[in-house]
């Protein structure tokens, strides 16, 4: 471990046992901002290597323990709007590059390759949902010139799109109250979006909102046409 961020195995032990359950998050994503990164990946390398350990050897075979460790890596805030090279940097300037080797046993060019890969194609993003996943990749995608729709909409039109290639086609929710603050507008914006998406044929309900006084209500359910 770089001697600059030297912890002790216990305290990265006792890390990764308050992050991790397996291959998912014991946190939410927004209370990763609590980790400092150098703790957060220390603790995720433990996990990564626990995992690997754990599995067969067909398994082994192609989820190395760059594999898991990436996954983990990309949930933390200060890296997951990062691309690849600039991610990779960052988490060898915070804990070095030796720990492939010492920690991972895997050699350095394999790991980082492993990494690379699993950055560009992960999309379950440990702590993130799908409808989580979906406002970043249309906040990260290419802005459009004006074709005179409202302030929004296009990004709005990405986050559908994004829910549709996720499920493979399959009916998906868009619930106002959760949009909202991810895409940083009220309730009712998002409510204007939908209903404008569906008039113009690019949303199509699916099932219909239900309220029931007694218990919980069924959120409507859409398709993206586009």
């Amino acid at each position: 471990m770089p001697t600059q961020k030297k912890v002790t195995p216990d305290q990265v032990t006792a890390w990764k046992n308050d992050l991790f359950s397996g291959k998912s998050l014991k946190v939410t994503a927004p209370e990763l901002r609590n980790w400092p990164l150098s703790h957060y990946l220390w603790a995720a390398v433990f996990q990564a290597k626990d995992l690997h350990d754990l599995r067969d050897d067909f398994d082994s075979n192609w989820q190395t323990p760059a594999w898991n460790f990436g996954r983990f890596a990309k949930a933390h805030p200060d890296l997951v709007n990062l691309g690849e090279d600039q991610a990779l940097r960052l988490v060898k300037n915070t804990i070095g590059s030796k720990f492939w080797e010492e920690h991972l046993d895997m050699d350095i060019a394999d790991a980082e390759m492993a990494f690379d890969d699993i950055w560009v194609k992960c999309r379950a993003i440990p702590g993130y949902d799908p409808l989580t996943v979906a406002v970043m990749e249309a906040k990260g995608a290419p802005s459009i010139d004006d074709d005179g729709s409202p302030a929004g909409y296009q990004m709005f039109l990405n986050v559908a799109r994004s829910m549709k290639r996720q499920l493979n086609d399959e009916p998906f929710f868009l619930p106002c109250h959760k949009l909202a603050p991810l895409m940083g507008c009220t309730p009712m914006t998002v409510s204007r979006y939908r209903q404008k998406a569906i008039r113009t044929g690019l949303l199509k309900v699916i099932k219909e909102h239900s309220f029931r006084s007694s218990v919980k209500g069924e959120a409507t359910e859409f398709l993206f046409l586009g």
